[in-house]
């Protein structure tokens, strides 16, 4: 196994500006084969093997500003914490689903150093490359959703990195997806254990990595009374052609009964593509709720987004 793995350190203050600024969110999709596995007590079940594919995805809002900003002279370096709100990362291999959690109510300002999505991107201040100089960018989540045989999923991560000082020239967290092939080294790791401590790891060889069609959720955040209506509806930016729609609340599916009742809208003014789901309020729990939602896309890929519904009753 060849991996050169970073300390994950520094403090990951949630930082607030003074002027408000609109979030905008990327969501870039990934595919990837598995290039080494450790699982001697079976906590998988023999249904990972070398050379499977695999995919994922990762978001996170383009805005966050860079903590280390007033520390440096040069933008070389950046650290961009991301709550539960606006960071995630997720791989799928076989029948398994690695997943941080959305739902986890302790990504919190209250607890800086505990921010559990770390996107750290570091390039080379020169315009000029400086050969032997390493440029990298990393993501890694430790709090996530345990799989369904009930064990952990301790950490995601991904790590791009090259040593030539060329793929990335700051520390600006990037608007797109990553170049990767200027990378030598592209990895993505999910490790956890079993109550027992029994433990497991799989690598990941990166292989694709492409911005996602963008999804929108209607309505937006808020809070609302249990006699209102909430009528969902999801639209996709980009050339994707929704073919189904998923959703979660709280990090539970919802029935498959609703989700058959979600239709695909007629061609409208802006051309895209968008479907409706009937009155979600039913299904809501009293306070807050994070729903999550997942159009399928006819090539295959999911475009996700979220919203936080507050139910007053």
């Amino acid at each position: 196994m060849k991996t050169r793995l970073l300390p994950i350190g520094g403090a990951l203050l949630l930082a607030f500006a003074a002027n408000p600024v609109v979030a905008e969110s990327l969501t870039v999709n990934m595919t990837a084969h598995v290039d080494y596995l450790y699982d001697p007590d079976n906590v998988l079940g023999g249904q990972i093997s070398i050379g499977q594919f695999a995919k994922g995805s990762y978001a996170y809002e383009t805005t966050v500003p860079n903590y280390w900003a007033p520390y440096q002279a040069t933008n070389s370096y950046g650290e961009y914490a991301q709550d539960r709100t606006q960071g995630r990362l997720s791989f799928s291999v076989a029948p398994f689903a690695f997943e941080s959690d959305a739902t986890s109510w302790s990504w919190t300002a209250t607890l800086p150093n505990a921010a559990s999505f770390d996107i750290r991107v570091q390039g080379n201040p020169s315009y000029t490359p400086a050969p032997g100089h390493q440029t990298y960018f990393q993501m890694y989540s430790v709090v996530n959703k345990p799989l369904a045989n009930g064990a952990s999923v301790s950490n995601l991560y991904v790590y791009l990195s090259e040593m030539n000082g060329s793929a990335l020239l700051s520390g600006d967290l990037p608007t797109g997806a990553p170049n990767l092939a200027a990378f030598t080294d592209r990895t993505a790791m999910v490790s956890g254990q079993t109550a027992s401590g029994s433990w497991y790891l799989v690598q990941l060889k990166i292989d694709s990595m492409a911005v996602a069609p963008v999804l929108q959720v209607s309505p937006s955040n808020s809070t609302f009374v249990r006699q209102q209506r909430i009528d969902p509806a999801v639209l996709v930016t980009g050339n994707g052609q929704v073919s189904g729609v998923r959703a979660s609340i709280n990090g539970a599916p919802l029935p498959p009964e609703y989700s058959a009742q979600c239709q695909l809208t007629p061609p409208n003014s802006q051309n895209r593509p968008a479907a409706t789901c009937p009155n979600i309020v039913p299904l809501l729990l009293p306070g807050p709720n994070h729903v999550e939602w997942n159009a399928d896309l006819a090539d295959g890929s999911t475009a996700t987004s979220a919203a936080d519904w507050e139910v007053i009753e």
